[in-house]
């Protein structure tokens, strides 16, 4: 499943359980179920949209993480990050010049 695909099923999962917890905050404030939905619908609606786009923009690169994972090998991605010298591209030492070879270029320029 693509990692936008993913992003937006956990997203859709996170707003769910969003408007069920504020369901159980209002009716634990002795509130009605219209009352604790309008809290996240009313006024406050350009601000819950705000948080979602949040959500959805932190879920990205954490689905991502997972997809690419994935498609190396369990742990590998892991390993890569965390290991010194052991990645998935070496990087040769730093090439250094060798004088020798360059004194003739430097002479002459």
């Amino acid at each position: 499943m693509p990692t936008l695909h993913k992003s937006f099923a956990f997203l859709v999962l996170l707003v769910v359980l969003t408007i069920i917890e504020e369901v159980f905050v209002g009716l634990f404030h002795q509130q009605s179920v219209a009352a604790s939905l309008g809290e996240l619908t009313g006024a406050k609606l350009y601000e819950t949209l705000a948080g979602y786009i949040i959500m959805l923009l932190a879920l990205i690169p954490y689905i991502a993480r997972g997809v690419l994972d994935e498609a190396l090998g369990e742990g590998r991605l892991t390993r890569i990050f965390l290991s010194i010298g052991g990645g998935l591209l070496r990087h040769p030492a730093p090439l250094r010049p060798d004088r020798a070879r360059l004194e003739p270029h430097l002479a002459a320029g």
